[in-house]
């Protein structure tokens, strides 16, 4: 607030007192400083994420994708941007979140949210084998990650419940198994891996 009152004309310390203004839930000044950032440059696409991001956190849905789709109007290179769009859309059901993943992806190919995102997406559909094919490129790309591991051990485990052949779905068990183990190993205080760890555990008739 110091800095923005004594440089009143300088953007980046207006989007900066915004963005802790929305994390601190003051979401009325947050909007009055973004204000001010769109009154002196209509088009700034980090004033319309900014709006956007709290929009999202005030759970006005419809006026936060609004936001978003102006900032990549404005900027068709925000991975910001996209992200949150692929993760509204995807939660509306709307399977027009893949394009956004996608634009992610091709801004930042390594990107985890536009790989997770996109696997979530299909695993989400039923979309299993796709889902499993994502889930792997990420895992590659994010080997510490452990929820990656974790959703692709229950992938796992949905591809063998649907499986009639019974040794290929024990081997999907047991791969199942390896995924939920290297979640905890990751991440030992993963308590949500150990569960399932243990239900394929129990799958397995393992004493």
């Amino acid at each position: 607030e110091t800095v923005v009152a004594r440089n009143p004309d300088r953007i980046g310390s207006q989007l900066k007192l915004s963005e802790f203004q929305m994390i601190l839930k003051q979401h009325e000044a947050s909007f009055k400083t973004i204000n001010a950032i769109l009154t002196k440059s209509p088009k700034h696409p980090e004033g319309f994420y900014m709006l956007g991001m709290n929009f999202k956190a005030i759970g006005d849905t419809a006026k936060a994708i609004n936001a978003f789709q102006t900032t990549v109007e404005e900027d068709s290179d925000h991975l910001d941007a996209y992200i949150q769009l692929g993760l509204l859309f995807d939660q509306i059901g709307n399977r027009v979140a893949l394009k956004y993943f996608d634009n992610a992806l091709r801004v930042d190919s390594t990107n985890f949210d536009g790989l997770f995102g996109t696997a979530w997406h299909y695993h989400k559909r039923n979309k299993l084998y796709t889902a499993e094919e994502w889930y792997e490129k990420t895992a590659k790309l994010y080997p510490r990650n452990s929820q990656v591991h974790l959703n692709n051990g229950i992938l796992q485990l949905e591809i063998a419940d649907i499986n009639t052949d019974k040794k290929e779905s024990k081997k999907l068990i047991k791969k199942a198994y390896k995924k939920f183990d290297l979640a905890t190993k990751v991440d030992p205080s993963f308590g949500v891996a150990y569960y399932y760890r243990g239900i394929t555990h129990e799958k397995l008739n393992r004493p």
